[in-house]
C-alpha cells in the first residue's frame, strides 16, 4: 500500500479557516486516488504513488500546504493545497479555481505569462489544488535586485519582469471583461470617504481628508459622462502575488469576485511597488530604482505609445484611492506585530507619510483636470 504521510496538527488562520489532521489525511488520500488524472503524462498512479503533505512556509492569509506525490521510480510532482473561506456570496477557492482555468486556457502551460495549473477543487472542504509555480516571489526579487549596488543585468531583469506583469494584467482584464462604467462613480467616492473616516479617527489630518474629498468630487464631476472598461478585479495585484523566473511571470491569488474599472488593479500595483518600505533591514534598497519601474509596467499594459490625457487622469485618480487602500493593508499587517508596532506605524505613516503623499497626488490630479478642461479634452476613450 502507498504511504500517506500526514504529521500535522490543527491549523487555524486569522480569518477562521480551520484545517485539521483528519482533513489533511483525507485530502492526501484523494490526491493519491486521482494522481493519474492530475499528471497523465507521468508514471504516477494511485496503486503505487506515495503522497506527503507539509505546511508551506509562504506568506499567506490562508493555510497553504504542499503535497508531494512520488512514484517508485523517483518521479515526483508538487501540488499546492490552499484552503480559503466563503465570504458572503463569494467562495474564494472556487472563484480562484475558475479564474485559473480561464486564464490557463488562454495562456497555456508555458510562455512568458503564466498562472499555476489548476488541478481540482474539493468543495466540501473548500480546498483548491494547483500545480506548484516556478520562479521566486517578485517582492523578494525586488528587494534583492532593487539595491543601490545591483548591476545592470539585475536592473534589466527587473524591467522585463515588471513589463510582463503589465502584460499579464492586460490579458486578465481582457478575459474577464464585464462591460464598462463611469470612471469615478458613487462607489468610488463612497469607498474613499469610508477609508478617510477610519484614518481620521487615528490622527489623520482632517484638512487633508477634506482636500482629498474635494479632489474626489471633482473627479466624479469630470467623469460623469465618460465610460471606462470594467473587468473582474484581481483585488491584490502586486509583487507579493507574482513569481518571477528568468523569462516568465506567474500570478496567483485570483480569488476576488467583484467587477471594477481596470484602473483599480493597475494603480494598486503601482502604489504597492512605489510604497515598498524594507528599511532598516534592507539598508541599501534604492527606492528610486524601483519607482522607475512604473514606466515598464504601464508599457506592458497599454503598449509603448503616448498615453491620452484622459488616461493620465484615470491613472492619477485611482492612484489617489490606491494610496488609501495600501495604507489600510499595511496597517492591518503591522497590527499583527503588536500594539507598539502599530503605534509607530500610525505616527510615521498614517499621520505623516500618507497625508503628504495624498496631498501631492491631489495637486497632480487637480493640475491634470485643469489642463484637460482648458484644452477641451473629450469625455470618452476606449
Amino acid at each position: 500500500m502507498p504511504t500517506v504521510v500526514n504529521p500535522h496538527p490543527t491549523v487555524r488562520a486569522d480569518d477562521g479557516v480551520v484545517v485539521t489532521a483528519v482533513m489533511l489525511g483525507d485530502i492526501a488520500e484523494r490526491i493519491r486516488s486521482r494522481i493519474a488524472r492530475y499528471f497523465p503524462e507521468t508514471p504516477l498512479d494511485s496503486a503505487s504513488a506515495q503522497v506527503s503533505l507539509r505546511r508551506l512556509g509562504e506568506t499567506s492569509s490562508y493555510p497553504l500546504f504542499l503535497a508531494e506525490a512520488r512514484a517508485p521510480d523517483g518521479t515526483a510532482r508538487a501540488i499546492v493545497v490552499k484552503f480559503a473561506p466563503v465570504f458572503d456570496d463569494n467562495n474564494e477557492g472556487l472563484t480562484e479555481f475558475r479564474h485559473l482555468r480561464a486564464i490557463h486556457d488562454r495562456l497555456g502551460p508555458a510562455g512568458e505569462l503564466r498562472v499555476p495549473r489548476p488541478l481540482d477543487f474539493y468543495d466540501d472542504v473548500n480546498a483548491l489544488l494547483m500545480e506548484r509555480a516556478g520562479g521566486e516571489r517578485l517582492s523578494r526579487v525586488l528587494l534583492r535586485d532593487g539595491g543601490r549596488f545591483a548591476g545592470r543585468d539585475a536592473a534589466r531583469h527587473l524591467e522585463a519582469t515588471v513589463r510582463r506583469c503589465g502584460e499579464w494584467l492586460a490579458v486578465y482584464h481582457q478575459v474577464t471583461r464585464q462591460g464598462d462604467a463611469a470612471p469615478f462613480g458613487d462607489e468610488f467616492v463612497a469607498r474613499v470617504d469610508e477609508k478617510l473616516g477610519l484614518f481620521v479617527c487615528r490622527g489623520f489630518g482632517r484638512a487633508t481628508a477634506g482636500r482629498v474629498m474635494d479632489t474626489v468630487h471633482a473627479l466624479r464631476a469630470f467623469g460623469r459622462d465618460q465610460r471606462v472598461a470594467v473587468s473582474d478585479q484581481h483585488g491584490d495585484y502586486g509583487p507579493q502575488n507574482a513569481h518571477a523566473g528568468d523569462d516568465f511571470v506567474f500570478v496567483f491569488d485570483l480569488n476576488y469576485h467583484a467587477p471594477a474599472p481596470i484602473y483599480e488593479d493597475i494603480d494598486y500595483f503601482l502604489v504597492t511597488l512605489e510604497t515598498m518600505n524594507p528599511y532598516p533591514r534592507q539598508f541599501f534598497f534604492d527606492r528610486r530604482r524601483v519607482q522607475a519601474l512604473r514606466a515598464p509596467f504601464l508599457d506592458g499594459y497599454f503598449g509603448a505609445t503616448p498615453r491620452e490625457p484622459l488616461l493620465e487622469i484615470y491613472l492619477a485618480g485611482y492612484y489617489l484611492k490606491s494610496l488609501l487602500f495600501r495604507c489600510a493593508k499595511q496597517r492591518r499587517n503591522t497590527a499583527k506585530r503588536g500594539k507598539a508596532a502599530l503605534c509607530v506605524f500610525d505616527t510615521a505613516r498614517v499621520r505623516r507619510y500618507y497625508p503628504r503623499r495624498l496631498e501631492e497626488q491631489c495637486r497632480r490630479v487637480d493640475a491634470l483636470l485643469t489642463s484637460a478642461r482648458s484644452r477641451g479634452v473629450p469625455g470618452r476613450i476606449p
